[in-house]
């Protein structure tokens, strides 16, 4: 599937996991993932830095395409470690 915002533009990086399981994988840069063997009835949750988290049931659709909107909530601190 894919994992695009508002705008159409892909999310490079967005975290898509199955909730409660430790499967997981990141959108690369094209805003594609892969996730195989997913349990039946599993809810894939999407995420990334300054957008909604999103949680979607998964159905015997082969691909699930989101889009994520922007968190209303802003960062007012940003530290970085190198």
């Amino acid at each position: 599937g894919f994992v695009h915002d508002s705008n159409g533009d892909a999310i490079i990086g967005a975290s898509v996991k199955v909730k409660d399981a430790s499967i997981g994988t990141i959108t690369d840069v094209n805003g594609r993932y892969i996730l195989n063997d997913i349990p039946k009835n599993a809810t894939l949750e999407f995420s990334y830095i300054g957008m909604e988290t999103k949680s979607v049931q998964v159905t015997d659709k082969g691909e699930i395409n989101v889009i994520l909107s922007e968190s209303s909530v802003s960062l007012n601190e940003v530290v970085v470690v190198g």
